[in-house]
């Protein structure tokens, strides 16, 4: 394909996974359910999303009992967008977040737990988890305030940028964008 449809948060949170699971590897065969656990869906929703996926020509079936594996296409595409669509959506500026602003902030937050470094300073990634699970304790709020999540967030920032935990900033700043 080569003009890419875009891709819905769903699809997105899916697509990063897989890649995350494959390690970024076009040959490495991961389960659909697996993925689907991964980012909280039941393993119907998994197969369709893998399905619909598929159909963008971003993965490829690799057994039928529900082994999948990225194509080249669709590797290039999360290496190339890191946090993508998901984190494009943004906080918003209401009272309340947002389910669109939830998804996109539940990925971008499960992507920097899984690169945090267990060599940084020990005082710096202390504080960068504490602001992690503020984050976290918000999301399991039925009115999440974005005002909180907002502060948590400019606080996360200065902390990973400090603790040279890079490679999501750019991600977090389009969170804090909107």
């Amino acid at each position: 394909m080569s003009e890419q449809s875009p891709l819905s948060g769903n699809q997105q949170r899916f697509m990063e996974e897989l890649y995350r699971q494959a390690d970024g590897n076009t040959s490495v065969k991961v389960e659909t359910e697996s993925v689907g656990q991964a980012i909280g869906l039941e393993k119907t929703a998994a197969g369709r999303l893998s399905e619909e996926l598929i159909g963008k020509g971003l993965v490829e079936i690799k057994t039928l009992s529900g082994g999948i594996a990225l194509t080249a296409e669709g590797a290039e595409l999360i290496k190339n967008n890191g946090p993508g669509e998901a984190a494009a959506t943004g906080l918003g500026n209401g009272p309340l977040l947002e389910e669109s602003g939830r998804l996109a902030l539940e990925n971008l937050l499960s992507l920097v737990k899984q690169d945090l470094a267990a060599d940084a300073d020990f005082d710096l990634l202390a504080s960068v988890v504490a602001h992690i699970r503020t984050i976290e304790a918000q999301l399991t709020s039925p009115r999440p305030h974005t005002a909180v999540l907002r502060a948590a967030l400019e606080a996360l920032e200065k902390d990973m940028q400090v603790a040279g935990f890079k490679k999501h900033l750019a991600g977090l700043r389009t969170l804090l964008a909107s």
